[in-house]
């Protein structure tokens, strides 16, 4: 999204309500390799009104967590209804190796597909059919797969948006330790036989250091199986 050239990216703006917000002390705790930049607003409100007036001279993309959003899904349709939805989805047993590495104090919410399948849910009671991409599945053909999103959200195709210099966005400086595989490459990583198979064996490691990894395992399966079987909707809006 950010190699288009033609939106203005923004790098997961609401985990600083999540994390950082004072009136949150519920969520509020010290994410490992995150470093805030500093006249990044703290609360929702403040977030909400930097991206829409960004979006008034440029269109805007932001990736974000589904679990950042949830305390606001009942109260913000107006803003919700604005947005061009996308939801990425991987197998949770990659996933929770993945953040794990990084993070093992992560939090059953901070797995995060129960969140996704909350907001899904949410969208739909608006009235809007969000797109949904299967990570393993953009990985095996990257092309195809995100083009056909864009199709979807009303963008073009650019080529050459599938490629990129091996320097990060200034907005990565405060995660940058979370990114260092995209980073390393230049192009999404083709999907191979074995990657199932490692992952896998990834997750058990895991699990052997920190046996409540399977109980996130087994709570987030369900709604990983509902997230899957809405791809057969993609692109099809509800009836009004």
């Amino acid at each position: 999204m950010r190699e288009r050239g033609d939106l203005h990216c923004l790098h997961e703006p609401f985990m600083y309500d999540y994390y950082l917000n004072p009136q949150k002390p519920e969520t509020r705790r010290d994410m490992p390799h995150f470093r805030p930049e500093s006249e990044h607003p703290h609360d929702y409100p403040g977030i909400r009104n930097m991206i829409l007036e960004q979006a008034e001279s440029t269109p805007v993309f932001f990736k974000d967590m589904s679990y950042y959003m949830k305390p606001y899904l009942d109260t913000e349709n107006e803003f919700f209804t604005r947005i061009s939805h996308g939801f990425l989805i991987r197998n949770p047993q990659a996933t929770i190796a993945s953040y794990f590495k990084m993070d093992e104090s992560v939090t059953l919410e901070e797995i995060g597909i129960e969140a996704q399948w909350q907001h899904v849910e949410a969208l739909q009671g608006m009235g809007i059919h969000p797109f949904i991409l299967e990570a393993e599945a953009v990985q095996r053909d990257p092309q195809m797969e995100i083009k056909k999103w864009w199709q979807s959200i009303g963008l073009n195709s650019i080529d050459s948006a599938f490629s990129w210099s091996s320097e990060p966005p200034s907005d990565w400086t405060q995660v940058q330790a979370w990114h260092q595989s995209s980073i390393a490459n230049n192009t999404i990583r083709k999907r191979n036989q074995k990657d199932d198979e490692i992952e896998k064996q990834r997750f058990d490691n895991a699990v052997i250091k920190a046996p409540h990894l399977q109980d996130y395992l087994e709570y987030h399966m369900p709604f990983y199986q509902r997230m899957l079987a809405q791809i057969a909707n993609n692109g099809i809006q509800p009836a009004p």
